[in-house]
């Protein structure tokens, strides 16, 4: 369909250059990472073209070519260009550096442009700058806990689809997924720095795998590692950059909590977080006794925590991953994993949150005793 011409838009930009031959081999292949097609083309120059503006390269006569452009004077001083992510700016600005380019301003990169800006700035053959800026992320668009606001991107909707097939275990379910997706979004509120685009691909895709280790009885699956390889083929078949998929999959590989490897990116320690919320407060209490519905456990275990990760866990530790899933009870996951959960957050707002999630559990564990062992 043909993009809408909207007054008052740029129709085309004409850059006059010193050398064609030059300035296309740069131009050409810069634009083309970004979509622009090859518009026009004509013995003294070219242009390229995405939606309804264009850009023109033309050959300078010579007789105008004995004073060299510097963008200092008056006039053009450089070229701004729309990223689609903050990763799409670190791919480039990798390029850019493989072809020998200089990076302006490499001291105050990716913030040249100030605190609230991700970009790259660069040159061409003629020494215009040009600029590839990633979106505002400041004041991004936010869910509600608990809401994801659907996208119609169609690469997301192939993602989405490819969970929707594999998940359908009871307490890690869409309904799940979509719960972390509001919940990363409320976090990520206040971090400007964050990529929002990683972060909902991880949030979407972090338990791709878990049927998967559910239904291996030998516990040798671990569904962060699965996950993390199964969303890179996704991801590749949905059309994402490699960069993008390979950030994605390191939020997904360290976002569990039994994992033995810690989160390092921002969107990693913020999936992490939200992961974790989603399994305390009364929502907790919820999908634990799905959970226990599933497994055939019994409503409540008055065993010694210790006694019991002793000849329940794999190696005899809390971390250790459970080997009788029939054995394992709602009230010990509270004792041994669920207290254990603020402490390993990151970010300050969620930790607020998970302590008063846990006090409502606490609160519940407590009357449940109360009520198996008849009072009231």
């Amino acid at each position: 369909m043909e993009a809408r011409t909207v007054p008052g838009m740029l129709h085309h930009v004409e850059v006059y250059c010193a050398d064609l031959a030059r300035t296309t081999e740069f131009w050409g292949w810069f634009l083309g990472k970004l979509g622009y097609v090859l518009y026009q083309e004509w013995p003294s120059g070219l242009s390229y073209r995405l939606g309804q503006t264009y850009l023109v390269f033309v050959q300078a006569e010579t007789r105008f070519s004995d004073r060299s452009y510097h963008r200092c004077r008056p006039g053009l001083n450089h070229l701004a260009f729309h990223a689609a992510s903050r990763f799409q700016v670190d791919e480039m600005t990798d390029l850019l550096r493989e072809r020998g380019l200089h990076i302006l301003y490499e001291d105050r990169h990716p913030h040249a442009g100030g605190p609230g800006t991700y970009a790259v700035y660069f040159e061409d053959p003629d020494r215009m700058k040009v600029e590839l800026i990633a979106p505002e992320t400041s004041t991004p668009e936010t869910a509600t806990v608990g809401e994801h606001r659907p996208t119609t991107d169609a690469r997301m909707a192939i993602v989405e689809a490819a969970v929707e097939k594999e998940l359908a275990c009871s307490a890690h379910d869409l309904a799940h997924v979509r719960r972390v997706a509001g919940l990363c979004r409320h976090l990520a509120e206040n971090v400007p720095e964050v990529d929002l685009e990683v972060l909902d691909l991880a949030s979407v895709l972090h338990d791709i795998a878990r049927i998967r280790e559910d239904t291996d009885d030998s516990g040798n699956t671990d569904h962060a590692a699965m996950g993390a390889e199964m969303a890179s083929g996704i991801l590749q078949s949905a059309g994402y950059p490699e960069q993008t998929a390979r950030h994605v999959c390191a939020c997904i590989a360290t976002h569990r909590f039994r994992g033995t490897t810690a989160p390092e990116t921002i969107e990693a320690k913020l999936l992490f977080d939200a992961d974790k919320l989603d399994s305390l407060g009364a929502v907790g209490i919820a999908r634990a006794y799905m959970l226990a519905a599933r497994y055939g456990e019994e409503l409540y275990s008055g065993e010694d925590p210790d006694t019991y990760v002793a000849r329940n866990h794999i190696g005899g530790t809390p971390t250790g991953r459970i080997k009788a899933l029939s054995a394992h009870t709602p009230n010990l996951e509270f004792e041994i994993a669920f207290k254990r959960i603020p402490d390993r957050l990151f970010t300050q707002q969620a930790r607020t949150l998970a302590v008063r999630r846990l006090a409502v559990m606490q609160a519940f564990f407590d009357q449940l005793k109360q009520e198996l062992g008849g009072a009231s």
